[in-house]
């Protein structure tokens, strides 16, 4: 007996709607998943848009430039862009500036070397001295001012070279080559367990320093330790720092070059950002808490030495280079450029000049402003060619 055409109309009714229900599930779910990626651009938006309100575009040029590099001049890459012609230019306008770096692992002569090594060069002559300081040398002057004769210092470094033939820099050659008292203290890369613990029992009696002066990855000089020839390290190798806890936990002081927690790579859309300094001083300073909490400071720029071991030289490098008969060099009106708003700018900051955060090529945005209170540049601009 066949069915109805009522019946069979509502049977066709019955599957439409079961055949739909899954369909306008999904529809749904698109349209939601369209709503919040919209939400989260308009939101990013005006994110940035605030961001821009609060940290203006650069418009007035200042009357001198302290200069970062890494992440401001150059990436691991080569040059980043714009870093040629922002340096013709101060050339060409008679523009004081100086290079400062928080690098612990070489000093001008090694910076000197990278700016005329491709992709590094940056000129065809190579850059004057007297425009360059780095963290390297501060850490040197730092000890030379406050480690008396017969100190003695466990050096966690790192080296570099340059060039064809090759340019060797690393922590322990300048600090001999920039402090006078080196060859009055008992400098050391290769401690055994027993020297170490013979140091530890010395700290309480006389001066002992941990000198950490990196760029994140500990390698030794090739010359190797100055009294034994070998190399200490050649990377984070745990009874090293082990050691350096034991002089540490005993009345040793705690020198570390720069506070970076990082040093920025990127690579296909991926952050493959390595360990900085600020690293190893944060792990040190953990593994002998409270012992050494009154005996450490970081040289660098943004560290609790910066202001006068590397701001006010790199002031007096700018007053250097001023013309005879020129007026006084304004403070206020000196600008540092730079990529990190926990060292660059916040150094600025806390020397009382001006800041420029480059925002595209090294470690922060203004994103992460929120994300470091207090600490504001004066303005912004995508790179240093702007």
């Amino acid at each position: 007996m066949s069915s109805s055409p009522l019946l069979d109309g509502e049977r066709s009714a019955k599957l439409r709607s079961r055949g739909n229900g899954p369909r306008v599930v999904v529809g749904w779910l698109v349209i939601a998943a369209v709503l919040a990626a919209l939400a989260a651009v308009i939101k990013r938006r005006l994110e940035r848009a605030i961001d821009e309100l609060v940290v203006p575009r650069c418009s007035e040029p200042a009357v001198g430039y302290l200069i970062d590099l890494d992440g401001t001049m150059y990436m691991p890459q080569g040059l980043v862009e714009g870093a040629q012609d922002f340096f013709r230019w101060l050339r060409a306008s008679g523009t004081p500036y100086a290079f400062l770096s928080n690098t612990g692992v070489k000093g001008p002569l090694g910076v000197q070397a990278k700016f005329l090594t491709p992709p590094f060069r940056l000129w065809e002559e190579p850059v004057s001295l007297r425009h360059i300081h780095t963290a390297a040398v501060a850490t040197a002057q730092y000890l030379q001012d406050n480690a008396p004769n017969g100190s003695r210092m466990y050096v966690l470094q790192g080296s570099v070279s340059f060039g064809h033939p090759a340019k060797l820099d690393s922590c322990l050659r300048v600090l001999r080559r920039s402090a006078r008292a080196f060859g009055s203290w008992q400098v050391r890369t290769d401690l055994s367990d027993s020297e170490a613990k013979q140091w530890a029992a010395h700290a309480g009696r006389a001066p002992v320093y941990v000198v950490t002066c990196d760029d994140g990855m500990l390698m030794d000089d090739a010359a190797g330790d100055p009294v034994t020839g070998r190399k200490g390290y050649t990377g984070w190798d745990f009874e090293v720092l082990v050691r350096a806890q034991w002089l540490l936990q005993n009345g040793g002081r705690l020198v570390t070059s720069a506070p970076d927690a990082r040093n920025p790579f990127f690579e296909n859309g991926l952050v493959l950002s390595k360990l900085g300094p600020g690293s190893l001083h944060a792990l040190l300073l953990a593994a002998t808490y409270p012992e050494s909490a009154d005996r450490a400071i970081v040289i660098g720029k943004g560290g609790s030495g910066g202001t006068h071991y590397m701001i006010d030289r790199g002031i007096a490098m700018l007053r250097d280079q001023l013309p005879p008969g020129s007026p006084p060099l304004d403070r206020r009106r000196v600008a540092l450029v730079g990529d990190t708003l926990d060292t660059d700018i916040k150094a600025a900051n806390l020397a009382g000049i001006d800041s420029v955060l480059v925002t595209k090529t090294g470690t922060h945005t203004l994103a992460d402003l929120r994300s470091y209170p207090g600490v504001t540049p004066g303005c912004a601009v995508a790179n240093v060619g702007e």
